[in-house]
């Protein structure tokens, strides 16, 4: 009997995107690639207490606390020097909090890694002598433009949303083999699905056009903002809010009061939120990869709300120039593209692939 290729995929919760990418990936090798086994880890539960409070808490503060020093930050690493310099700094932190990760992998012996942020790849190729692994590295981009910290040296296979990011990678230092295999979301997006029943099973109303109001897994967008500027709007609307993690943001959604022409379904964290973008006609949303990328698979209508400089903004772009959606940077711009969208609703769907399976289509055959 043939054995089966050893995949670790590895994630980290720098923005939720980067571990649901690597649980599509998982899910979809479970379901469809019988000859691949997998399995995802998140690098901050094998490095120490300093790494997570260093590389997570102190991205979850910045970002929502200062978004401006974090695009600051993105846009000066983003250069080939600069980047460098950074790496040299960083190198022995990430070194010295790691053996654990270092141990796991020789533990568990990988034919292959995915790794969905750059960060896992970084600290393998930057090991101790004693722990060079002598395994093929793998990286996954999460956001529809490249940032120069994405070029580790080393890596063997890039997989990225569009051409441009080959191009860049091409003509970049660390030039490596890429294929365009789009960012991986989980299959049930591209599941057809029949609105009508989908909203009779959420209970939602079938005679109201549907907005779907995201606020990011972890919550950072302020949506009783959005809302309160929606309550505005004169036609008959239903508002789906979901906040993720944020349970005072739900409190403030829950307290608000709004006219009778308008009805309301508020939610917190959900494992179906698949469903809601489905059954919904407009989606008022953070510009993360993955959430946009979900969005585009169901066809769905984009308003972009301030997105965090940095790699929000990218992907914003990205909606732009595909004709996918709006970008608004204030409650008049909200009101006027809600307004054009209800004038003349239409579907924007643009064909992706299943990143998934063609990730794991290029691992099978090429590794």
């Amino acid at each position: 009997m043939k054995q089966k290729k050893k995949v670790l995929i590895i994630s980290i919760p720098g923005g939720s995107g980067h571990v649901r990418a690597a649980q599509a990936i998982h899910k979809e090798a479970q379901q469809n690639f019988p000859d691949i086994e997998t399995k995802h880890i998140d690098l901050i539960d094998h490095t120490t207490l300093t790494m997570k409070k260093a590389v997570i808490d102190s991205y979850d503060l910045i970002v929502k606390r200062m978004p401006e020093l974090w695009g600051y930050l993105y846009d000066k690493t983003d250069n080939n020097n600069i980047g460098r310099k950074f790496n040299k700094i960083t190198n022995q932190l990430k070194k010295i909090n790691s053996y654990k990760f270092y141990e796991y992998i020789n533990s568990y012996k990988p034919d292959i890694i995915i790794c969905t942020h750059f960060l896992p790849a970084d600290i393998i190729f930057n090991a101790p002598k004693k722990y060079k692994f002598n395994v093929p590295v793998t990286l996954v981009l999460t956001d529809y433009d490249l940032h120069n910290l994405w070029l580790v040296s080393g890596v063997s296979h890039y997989f990225v949303a569009t051409e441009k990011m080959k191009w860049k990678i091409m003509n970049s230092d660390n030039r490596a083999p890429s294929t365009l295999s789009g960012i991986p979301i989980d299959s049930v997006f591209f599941e057809k699905r029949d609105p009508i029943t989908l909203k009779k099973k959420l209970n939602l109303p079938l005679d109201k056009s549907i907005f779907l109001v995201m606020s990011g897994g972890q919550g950072f967008t302020r949506s009783d903002k959005v809302i309160n500027t929606l309550l505005k709007i004169d036609k008959d609307i239903h508002i789906i809010a979901i906040t993720g993690k944020n349970a005072t943001l739900k409190k403030r959604l829950e307290k608000i009061n709004y006219p009778d022409n308008i009805s309301m379904t508020i939610l917190g964290w959900t494992d179906i939120v698949h469903d809601y973008v489905k059954c919904s006609d407009l989606i008022i949303t953070k510009t993360g990869g993955l959430t946009t990328t979900e969005c585009i698979a169901c066809g769905k209508y984009i308003i972009a709300t301030e997105p965090i400089p940095g790699q929000e903004e990218r992907n914003a772009e990205y909606i732009l120039q595909n004709n996918l959606g709006s970008v608004v940077h204030s409650p008049e711009d909200l009101l006027y593209y809600v307004h054009k969208y209800i004038k003349n609703p239409s579907s924007h769907k643009k064909n992706i692939p299943n990143g998934a399976n063609k990730i794991l289509k290029v691992i099978k055959e090429k590794f």
